[in-house]
Parts: structure tokens; C-alpha cells; sequence
């Protein structure tokens, strides 16, 4: 095949630039061109008949030109309530810092000066704690974890602050290093714990199975019924870990053992699923249950 010559690829680049072009004087002309209750922006919004918009108000056979109001629009807003303060880097995102391996004697020990500060300072708080830092310290069914994910009663003003300084005092002061993060509250802002908040520490402090527990701060577990089903979500939207499936048998271990040791019926699974917020299809659960079966010799759900 022969190669085109310079001046069919000149003649190509032309045309090339020539379309653009066009293509943008077509775009500006809408854009100019579209009345004002219409604009481009509008349209791509829904426009015309779908919007309703306002007309110029008339006086004396004119038009009156109405009055645009200034907007003054606000730099980022950091979610109130937050441990640690969230802090913007200077691209304006979030600053996301190093997870570290911890383990249970460093978790212990972190967790002891943090009780230390807030003792010292007049407090005890009480936190509900999730996922790695409950298999590691708790349930010992892993070796480490990156941090304490908790969630807790509003706290604000000075409590706040004195659970966001005491998590700083455990960096200071801890013989490995700690990410500032290690303690942190993230998982308070997630779908099924925002709108059960209340019930959750309830049902927690009720369960009773502590983590920690020193003047000035105590860490329970979190209900195990919502540890359970919210594994069980993760497996299903395909962001799960390799050792979700094990964490999920554990979990629902610890609800049968505290109840009973009776089985759960899968419409207390799904109670759970439209409470929490969580996915919790048959499928899954029946892969858990067979894997509950080879751990424990009996069967952890009742399918019937």
C-alpha cells in the first residue's frame, strides 16, 4: 500500500481543523443564540416545558430586566463530629493517611493512653467498635489490624475534642508508630448506622463483650447480628476481603452463642438486611452456612 504523500496529510490536517472549527462556532451559536429561560446549561438539565421559569416582569409596554441575586459560595465544609478532624491537603481532597499494621498488644496499648488522657482530663466515653480491631483484640481471629473504626453517642465541644486529642496523645506516646487515623469514627457516617445510631450502642452495651475497658474509655462490640449481615453485603457487592467469609462465620457464631445456641432463621437475616441496610441474598448466605457447618458441625442458618 503506498504511503499518502506531506500533501495529502496537510490537506487531511486542514479539513481536520476546518471541522472543529465549525463544530465550535455551532456550539457557541446555541449557546448565544438559546433564549435566557433556556440556556445550554438549562437544557442539559431539562429546560422549557419541564422547568419552570420565570418571565420578565413588565412595566410600561418594557420589559423589566429582573434582578440576578449575588451567590456566595462557600470553600469545603469538613462533616462536624469527625475523629480525627478531617484535614484538606493543598488539592482540596482529603488527606488520606498510612495505614499501618497493628497489632493486638499495640492496639491495647494505644487504646490505654488514650484512657489515660480522657481520665485525666475528667472522661469517660464509651465507643462501639467494627470490623479488624473486634477479630483482633476480641475474637483473636486475626493477628492485625490498621485501626479502631468506631461509632458513639453525638459528641461535641470539649468531648470531642478531648477524644480527637487523645488520639493525637496515643501517637506521641505510643513505642510504634500509629497513623493519626488509628482511631477514627468513618464508619459513623455509613447507611444503616446513621439512622440506627441509638439502637446500636443500645444493643451493644447490652451484649456486653468488651474490647477494652479502662477509667476514661470503654470499647464494646458492636451488635453481632449487624456485623454479620453488613459482611455479608460486602461479600455480595464484590468488595469483600479474603477473610470476610471466615469473619462472617464468626460473627454469626457469637450471635448464636449468645442466644441460645439456636440457629438463625433466615427471616431474622433479613430483618437485619432491611434494618442495617444491607444486602443479604440467599446465595451468600447459604456459602456462609456451609462454611458455618464445616467449622462448627451444625448449622448456623435455618432456611425453613
Amino acid at each position: 500500500m503506498a504511503r499518502p504523500s506531506s500533501t495529502d496529510l496537510v490537506s487531511k490536517e486542514s479539513s481536520f481543523r476546518e471541522n472543529i472549527a465549525i463544530l465550535s462556532y455551532l456550539i457557541l451559536f446555541h449557546f448565544f443564540a438559546t433564549p435566557p429561560d433556556c440556556s445550554f446549561i438549562a437544557y442539559a438539565m431539562g429546560c422549557g416545558s419541564s422547568k419552570p421559569h420565570r418571565q420578565p416582569q413588565r412595566h410600561g409596554g418594557h420589559a423589566r430586566p429582573v434582578q440576578l441575586q449575588n451567590l456566595n459560595i462557600s470553600g469545603p465544609v469538613t462533616p462536624p463530629g469527625s475523629v480525627p478532624a478531617l484535614v484538606r491537603g493543598d488539592n482540596g481532597l482529603w488527606v488520606a493517611y498510612e495505614q499501618r499494621d497493628l497489632t493486638r498488644q499495640n492496639i491495647v496499648k494505644a487504646l490505654s493512653y488514650a484512657a489515660q488522657y480522657l481520665h485525666n482530663h475528667g472522661e469517660n466515653i464509651v465507643i462501639v467498635a467494627v470490623g479488624g480491631v473486634v477479630n483482633t483484640v476480641l475474637l483473636k481471629s486475626r493477628n492485625a489490624t490498621h485501626d479502631v473504626d468506631f461509632f458513639s453517642a453525638s459528641l461535641g465541644g470539649r468531648r470531642l475534642q478531648l477524644l480527637r486529642d487523645a488520639g493525637l496523645y496515643a501517637v506521641e506516646r505510643s513505642s510504634v508508630r500509629l497513623s493519626e487515623d488509628w482511631l477514627n469514627n468513618a464508619t459513623a457516617r455509613m447507611p444503616g448506622v446513621v439512622e440506627n445510631i441509638d439502637h446500636l450502642i443500645q444493643s451493644a452495651t447490652r451484649q456486653n463483650d468488651v474490647i477494652f475497658q479502662a477509667p476514661g474509655l470503654t470499647v464494646f462490640a458492636a451488635p453481632w447480628g449487624y456485623a454479620f449481615v453488613k459482611k455479608i453485603s460486602r461479600i455480595t457487592q464484590g468488595t469483600g476481603r479474603s477473610y470476610d467469609a471466615a469473619d462472617a462465620v464468626s460473627y454469626l457464631h457469637q450471635h448464636i452463642r449468645h442466644n441460645g445456641n439456636k440457629a438463625v432463621t433466615i427471616q431474622q437475616i433479613r430483618a437485619w438486611g432491611n434494618q442495617y441496610r444491607a444486602l443479604v441474598p440467599d446465595l451468600v448466605l447459604r456459602q456462609i452456612n456451609d462454611l458455618y457447618t464445616q467449622t462448627y458441625g451444625q448449622h448456623g442458618i435455618q432456611f425453613h
